[in-house]
């Protein structure tokens, strides 16, 4: 009697290879939910601009770039990141 595997990522099936890739990025992709979600919080109060955040994966995860109206805004987002 033979055993068969099936992966899936929510309710889509997946090959067993991009089930593997989708557990080595899930934790990443959570962190950068995370930063989103807390920049998402910070506006100037000079300008009534939000932070903006880009990411570029790189080879040992990703970086976030962080990105503003003005010096103040940048300065506050870099305090709720820490």
């Amino acid at each position: 009697m033979g055993v068969k595997i099936e992966y899936k990522v929510g309710s889509r099936r997946v090959s067993q290879r991009e089930w593997e890739r989708h557990l080595r990025e899930a934790p990443l992709e959570a962190v950068k939910d995370e930063i989103l979600q807390k920049i998402s919080r910070i506006r100037c109060p000079k300008h009534g601009q939000a932070a903006r955040v880009e990411f570029a994966k790189t080879s040992q995860g990703f970086n976030a770039n962080l990105s503003g109206c003005c010096d103040e805004l940048m300065q506050r987002a870099q305090r709720v990141l820490q």
